[in-house]
């Protein structure tokens, strides 16, 4: 038998998993908390706890926090994060927060069972990250304070050397006319970049780009790489 913790404010929701779960191929104790607080309290007390599948937008306490909170309380304990807001961003700041997985709110039945198969088996799970609206750029903000320190690291996100000088100078106010001739490439290379960066962010703008710099703390290089530009033809 496993035990597992879904923590989550939506009663429905909560009563969907405990359907589909029963669909497991071994027994389920499911546990449910409908805000942080509760959540926290049943870490505490409750012994044997092999999942807890734990929704981002919490009313008491930011979802990150909570998952930081549980880790600290039992850091062997596995934690899954289970959200609609599955951008790469997102995935990435659970990855960094110590979770063992990232289970996306868009899976059918049978990959979320696999999943949650997965994860208590001691595997881990990777939703594969969807690319942002701006809709839901803007909710991962409201329902989650910035990245406080130093975040990570452009690489971590699967950045190219060159994407990162890229993101660099974006940062630094550039056009893609002006990137374009400080790193010597033309401005189709450079839109082709930005679409990858994008895609990484899990954005789909030049500003939801850097409000995802600044929100989670996206460490870049201090300076371009310096490369020189193509010689201007007469």
């Amino acid at each position: 038998m496993i035990r597992v913790l879904v923590v989550d404010d939506h009663a429905f929701l909560r009563e969907s998993l405990a359907i589909q779960l029963s669909k497991l191929d071994r027994p389920v104790d499911l546990v449910s908390a409908a805000d942080a607080e509760s959540a926290l309290e049943i870490v505490r007390e409750c012994r044997g706890i092999d999942l807890v599948l734990l929704d981002l937008a919490l009313p008491d306490m930011d979802g990150f926090a909570c998952l930081a909170a549980i880790k600290k309380t039992k850091p062997n304990c596995h934690v899954a994060i289970l959200s609609a807001y599955d951008d790469n961003a997102t995935i990435c700041r659970a990855k960094a927060g110590g979770a063992s997985g990232f289970i996306s709110k868009r899976l059918t039945s049978e990959e979320l069972l696999n999943a949650i198969s997965r994860i208590t088996e001691g595997q881990e799970y990777w939703t594969e990250p969807q690319l942002a609206d701006s809709f839901g750029a803007a909710e991962i903000h409201r329902i989650s304070p910035p990245i406080k320190g130093n975040g990570l690291k452009a690489r971590a996100y699967g950045l190219t050397e060159r994407q990162i000088d890229l993101l660099n100078l974006l940062s630094s106010g550039s056009t893609n006319k002006e990137i374009g001739e400080r790193l010597g490439i033309g401005e189709g290379t450079v839109k082709s970049h930005f679409n990858a960066i994008f895609k990484a962010l899990g954005v789909s703008s030049r500003a939801q780009a850097l409000a995802a710099i600044e929100h989670y703390k996206i460490r870049v290089k201090t300076n371009a790489r310096k490369t020189k530009p193509k010689p201007v033809q007469d």
